[in-house]
């Protein structure tokens, strides 16, 4: 275990003193949850939850891109790369799966986050039951509707 650790701490420092080499390992790299879900806009995604949040925004005319940037906390050695960015209200979406992993890092995340000043709308299981309400009264909340 210390081991996997020891070299996921060299690869983040790696990365980000060089994102170009991230976004080649992004594109290239070994991840076994590959996007393979096809959106109403033709992309693909890593999951169900995240289709069903890019099929609501191009429905609703909201325009989005997925997994479009990376953020760098060279301060905190940490990158994330959000689920989607809304370009028109500068704001990113992270959807958190009911996968364990996704929860065990969604706390160092929205950390993160709030420390950056950085606008993100967190979406869950639970909140895909009615999507539309959660995340236009978000946007709403965040006064950009």
């Amino acid at each position: 275990p210390n081991v996997r650790k020891e070299m996921s701490i060299k690869a983040k420092k790696l990365f980000i003193s060089n994102p170009d080499k991230f976004k080649k390992f992004m594109q290239y790299g070994k991840n076994s949850n590959i996007p393979h879900l096809k959106t109403k806009q033709g992309f693909l995604v890593r999951s169900k939850g995240e289709q069903k949040i890019a099929n609501f925004l191009f429905d609703n005319k909201i325009k989005s891109y997925y997994e479009a940037k990376t953020l760098f906390f060279k301060e905190e050695g940490q990158i994330c790369v959000p689920d989607f960015y809304l370009p028109e209200y500068k704001m990113y979406i992270e959807f958190y799966g009911g996968h364990p992993k996704a929860w065990k890092k969604k706390v160092p995340k929205n950390r993160l986050y709030k420390k950056h000043k950085i606008p993100v709308i967190s979406i869950t299981p639970c909140e895909l039951r009615n999507l539309g309400k959660y995340l236009v009264g978000e946007l709403r909340g965040k006064s950009f509707i």
